[in-house]
Protein backbone atom coordinates (compact mmCIF):
# COMPACT_ATOMS: atom_id res chain seq x y z
CA UNK A 1 0.00 0.00 0.00
CA UNK A 2 1.40 3.26 -1.01
CA UNK A 3 1.69 5.54 2.12
CA UNK A 4 -0.76 8.30 2.35
CA UNK A 5 0.08 12.10 3.23
CA UNK A 6 -2.80 13.99 4.39
CA UNK A 7 -1.36 17.25 2.90
CA UNK A 8 -0.33 15.55 -0.43
CA UNK A 9 -0.14 18.19 -3.24
CA UNK A 10 0.25 17.67 -6.80
CA UNK A 11 1.44 19.69 -9.30
CA UNK A 12 -0.32 21.26 -13.19
CA UNK A 13 -3.68 20.40 -12.04
CA UNK A 14 -5.52 22.13 -15.41
CA UNK A 15 -9.19 21.35 -14.78
CA UNK A 16 -11.75 20.30 -12.80
CA UNK A 17 -13.53 18.59 -15.61
CA UNK A 18 -12.56 14.84 -14.55
CA UNK A 19 -12.97 13.81 -18.17
CA UNK A 20 -11.12 16.15 -19.48
CA UNK A 21 -7.81 14.56 -21.49
CA UNK A 22 -9.50 10.91 -21.74
CA UNK A 23 -8.10 9.44 -24.11
CA UNK A 24 -6.79 5.55 -25.09
CA UNK A 25 -9.37 3.09 -25.47
CA UNK A 26 -12.01 3.61 -23.44
CA UNK A 27 -14.77 6.30 -24.46
CA UNK A 28 -15.36 9.14 -22.06
CA UNK A 29 -18.94 8.24 -21.69
CA UNK A 30 -17.86 4.51 -20.13
CA UNK A 31 -16.18 5.97 -17.81
CA UNK A 32 -19.09 8.18 -16.38
CA UNK A 33 -21.16 5.52 -16.38
CA UNK A 34 -19.21 2.40 -14.96
CA UNK A 35 -16.70 4.09 -12.04
CA UNK A 36 -19.96 3.75 -10.75
CA UNK A 37 -20.63 4.08 -6.20
CA UNK A 38 -22.86 0.75 -5.75
CA UNK A 39 -25.77 1.21 -3.37
CA UNK A 40 -24.78 -0.67 -0.01
CA UNK A 41 -28.79 -1.43 0.51
CA UNK A 42 -28.81 -2.86 -2.80
CA UNK A 43 -30.58 0.02 -4.40
CA UNK A 44 -30.41 0.83 -7.97
CA UNK A 45 -27.08 1.43 -9.12
CA UNK A 46 -26.78 5.03 -10.66
CA UNK A 47 -25.43 5.64 -14.53
CA UNK A 48 -24.44 8.97 -14.51
CA UNK A 49 -26.03 10.28 -17.54
CA UNK A 50 -25.90 13.53 -16.13
CA UNK A 51 -22.37 13.55 -16.69
CA UNK A 52 -21.53 13.42 -12.75
CA UNK A 53 -19.24 10.52 -11.93
CA UNK A 54 -20.89 8.07 -9.68
CA UNK A 55 -17.62 5.65 -7.78
CA UNK A 56 -17.67 2.91 -6.14
CA UNK A 57 -18.88 3.26 -2.45
CA UNK A 58 -20.61 2.71 0.54
CA UNK A 59 -23.93 3.65 -0.09
CA UNK A 60 -23.68 7.18 -0.31
CA UNK A 61 -26.30 8.92 -3.02
CA UNK A 62 -24.90 10.37 -5.91
CA UNK A 63 -28.09 12.05 -8.07
CA UNK A 64 -26.56 15.56 -7.38
CA UNK A 65 -29.35 18.55 -6.44
CA UNK A 66 -28.57 21.72 -7.64
CA UNK A 67 -25.20 23.41 -7.03
CA UNK A 68 -26.50 25.70 -4.51
CA UNK A 69 -27.58 22.96 -2.10
CA UNK A 70 -24.62 20.73 -2.47
CA UNK A 71 -22.42 24.20 -1.19
CA UNK A 72 -25.00 24.15 1.60
CA UNK A 73 -24.42 20.40 2.12
CA UNK A 74 -20.64 20.58 2.05
CA UNK A 75 -20.49 23.64 4.23
CA UNK A 76 -22.77 21.78 6.99
CA UNK A 77 -21.02 18.62 6.51
CA UNK A 78 -17.82 20.36 7.26
CA UNK A 79 -19.07 22.22 10.50
CA UNK A 80 -20.36 18.84 11.40
CA UNK A 81 -16.89 17.02 11.34
CA UNK A 82 -15.22 20.18 12.74
CA UNK A 83 -17.38 19.76 15.88
CA UNK A 84 -17.12 16.24 16.25
CA UNK A 85 -14.11 14.38 14.04
CA UNK A 86 -15.34 11.07 15.18
CA UNK A 87 -18.54 11.32 13.23
CA UNK A 88 -16.79 8.85 10.82
CA UNK A 89 -20.40 8.75 8.67
CA UNK A 90 -20.23 12.78 8.06
CA UNK A 91 -16.31 12.43 7.58
CA UNK A 92 -17.14 10.28 5.01
CA UNK A 93 -20.01 11.77 3.52
CA UNK A 94 -17.98 14.85 3.04
CA UNK A 95 -15.36 13.21 0.87
CA UNK A 96 -17.70 11.63 -1.13
CA UNK A 97 -19.31 15.42 -1.64
CA UNK A 98 -15.92 16.48 -2.36
CA UNK A 99 -15.33 13.76 -4.96
CA UNK A 100 -18.95 14.89 -6.62
CA UNK A 101 -17.86 18.74 -6.89
CA UNK A 102 -14.39 17.39 -8.55
CA UNK A 103 -12.68 18.65 -5.35
CA UNK A 104 -10.66 16.04 -5.49
CA UNK A 105 -7.13 16.66 -3.30
CA UNK A 106 -9.88 17.66 -0.64
CA UNK A 107 -11.65 13.97 -1.41
CA UNK A 108 -8.20 11.97 -1.19
CA UNK A 109 -7.69 13.78 2.06
CA UNK A 110 -10.45 13.10 3.58
CA UNK A 111 -10.78 9.32 2.20
CA UNK A 112 -7.39 8.86 3.70
CA UNK A 113 -8.28 10.26 7.31
CA UNK A 114 -11.38 8.48 7.13
CA UNK A 115 -9.55 5.09 6.33
CA UNK A 116 -6.92 5.57 9.04
CA UNK A 117 -9.44 4.89 11.69
CA UNK A 118 -11.89 2.37 9.13
CA UNK A 119 -9.15 1.01 7.28
CA UNK A 120 -10.88 -2.20 6.28
CA UNK A 121 -13.64 -0.10 4.33
CA UNK A 122 -13.34 -1.63 0.70
CA UNK A 123 -15.81 0.84 -0.97
CA UNK A 124 -14.57 3.57 0.39
CA UNK A 125 -10.31 2.62 -0.07
CA UNK A 126 -12.02 2.36 -3.91
CA UNK A 127 -13.49 5.62 -3.57
CA UNK A 128 -9.83 7.04 -3.06
CA UNK A 129 -8.59 4.94 -5.78
CA UNK A 130 -11.06 6.38 -8.21
CA UNK A 131 -10.28 10.03 -7.07
CA UNK A 132 -6.77 9.53 -7.45
CA UNK A 133 -7.52 8.08 -10.88
CA UNK A 134 -9.82 11.03 -11.68
CA UNK A 135 -6.75 13.08 -10.82
CA UNK A 136 -4.38 11.96 -12.88
CA UNK A 137 -6.55 13.56 -15.77
CA UNK A 138 -6.06 16.71 -14.59
CA UNK A 139 -2.22 16.62 -13.24
CA UNK A 140 -0.36 15.42 -16.60
CA UNK A 141 3.28 15.56 -15.10
CA UNK A 142 1.89 13.48 -11.86
CA UNK A 143 -0.57 10.91 -14.05
CA UNK A 144 1.32 7.78 -13.99
CA UNK A 145 1.71 8.06 -10.47
CA UNK A 146 -1.64 8.74 -9.79
CA UNK A 147 -2.82 5.56 -11.64
CA UNK A 148 -0.41 3.63 -9.66
CA UNK A 149 -1.85 5.11 -6.65
CA UNK A 150 -5.10 4.47 -7.63
CA UNK A 151 -4.23 1.06 -8.36
CA UNK A 152 -2.53 0.72 -5.02
CA UNK A 153 -5.59 1.46 -3.26
CA UNK A 154 -8.12 -1.11 -5.25
CA UNK A 155 -5.94 -3.91 -4.71
CA UNK A 156 -5.57 -2.73 -0.78
CA UNK A 157 -9.66 -3.04 -1.20
CA UNK A 158 -10.05 -6.19 -2.48
CA UNK A 159 -8.17 -7.99 0.59
CA UNK A 160 -10.94 -6.75 3.21
CA UNK A 161 -13.53 -7.80 -0.20
CA UNK A 162 -12.18 -10.45 -2.31
CA UNK A 163 -15.52 -11.01 -4.58
CA UNK A 164 -16.11 -6.92 -5.31
CA UNK A 165 -17.14 -7.32 -8.85
CA UNK A 166 -17.22 -3.31 -9.34
CA UNK A 167 -13.06 -3.13 -7.83
CA UNK A 168 -12.40 -5.57 -9.84
CA UNK A 169 -14.14 -3.70 -12.91
CA UNK A 170 -12.43 -0.39 -12.00
CA UNK A 171 -8.98 -2.29 -11.61
CA UNK A 172 -9.67 -3.26 -15.37
CA UNK A 173 -10.34 0.13 -16.34
CA UNK A 174 -7.41 1.96 -14.30
CA UNK A 175 -5.22 -1.36 -15.48
CA UNK A 176 -6.03 -0.40 -19.60
CA UNK A 177 -5.67 3.34 -19.37
CA UNK A 178 -1.87 2.57 -17.64
CA UNK A 179 -0.97 0.89 -20.58
CA UNK A 180 -0.98 -2.48 -18.79
CA UNK A 181 -3.34 -4.67 -21.26
CA UNK A 182 -2.67 -8.13 -19.67
CA UNK A 183 -3.06 -6.65 -16.51
CA UNK A 184 -6.34 -4.94 -17.94
CA UNK A 185 -7.62 -8.35 -19.37
CA UNK A 186 -7.19 -10.57 -15.98
CA UNK A 187 -9.13 -7.92 -13.77
CA UNK A 188 -12.01 -7.87 -16.69
CA UNK A 189 -12.08 -11.73 -16.42
CA UNK A 190 -12.08 -11.85 -12.75
CA UNK A 191 -15.11 -9.27 -12.76
CA UNK A 192 -16.63 -11.56 -14.68
CA UNK A 193 -15.97 -14.74 -13.49
CA UNK A 194 -17.69 -13.05 -10.20
CA UNK A 195 -20.99 -12.80 -11.58
CA UNK A 196 -21.09 -13.37 -15.30
CA UNK A 197 -24.98 -11.99 -15.43
CA UNK A 198 -24.55 -9.07 -14.16
CA UNK A 199 -24.26 -5.24 -15.83
CA UNK A 200 -20.66 -4.67 -14.77
CA UNK A 201 -19.60 -8.17 -16.61
CA UNK A 202 -21.54 -7.61 -19.45
CA UNK A 203 -19.60 -4.22 -19.69
CA UNK A 204 -16.43 -5.60 -19.04
CA UNK A 205 -17.24 -8.47 -21.90
CA UNK A 206 -17.87 -5.56 -24.32
CA UNK A 207 -14.09 -3.95 -23.42
CA UNK A 208 -12.80 -6.99 -23.82
CA UNK A 209 -13.99 -8.07 -27.30
CA UNK A 210 -13.72 -4.27 -27.99
CA UNK A 211 -10.47 -2.89 -27.23
CA UNK A 212 -8.34 -5.96 -25.94
CA UNK A 213 -6.40 -8.43 -28.50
Amino acid sequence: MIPQNNKIKFNNIKSRNRYFAVIGLIVVALLVVWLVRKPAHQDSVQSGQDGQVHSEGDGHEHEMPNMQAVVEEISQLEKTVAANPQDFESLLALAHRYQDTGQLLKSINIYTKYLQQNPTNADARIDLGVSYYQLAFEDTIQRMNLFQMAIAEMRGALKFSPKHQLGHFNLGIVSLQSGNIEGSRNWFNKCIEIDSRSDVAKKAKEILEQHIK
